[in-house]
């Protein structure tokens, strides 16, 4: 909700990866 709030407007030239956590999946993987 931060991106559709007021404070949004502050962040600038910033790039963000919404993709559900699929980015961060692979290094959260707990080893079997």
């Amino acid at each position: 909700l931060l991106l559709a709030s007021d404070e949004a407007t502050y962040i600038t030239g910033s790039e963000y990866n919404i993709d559900g956590g699929l980015l961060a999946g692979s290094a959260a993987s707990p080893k079997s």
